[in-house]
């Protein structure tokens, strides 16, 4: 199973047509609202820990 994963991909197929920027620009923006979403749960979270007890 693990073999699957740690097969590299091939190179795009050069007669596909490319991702409009849209969309490329959505990724981006997706990665980054969930990125820092994940480092505000965990400021909070060990904002938390110093008040407990």
């Amino acid at each position: 199973m693990a073999d699957r994963f740690l097969a590299p991909a091939p190179p795009p197929d050069e007669t596909a047509p490319a991702q409009p920027l849209w969309r490329k620009l959505a990724w981006f923006a997706g990665l980054a609202a969930v990125s820092g979403l994940c480092v505000a749960i965990a400021a909070y979270a060990l904002r938390a820990v110093l008040f407990v007890g």
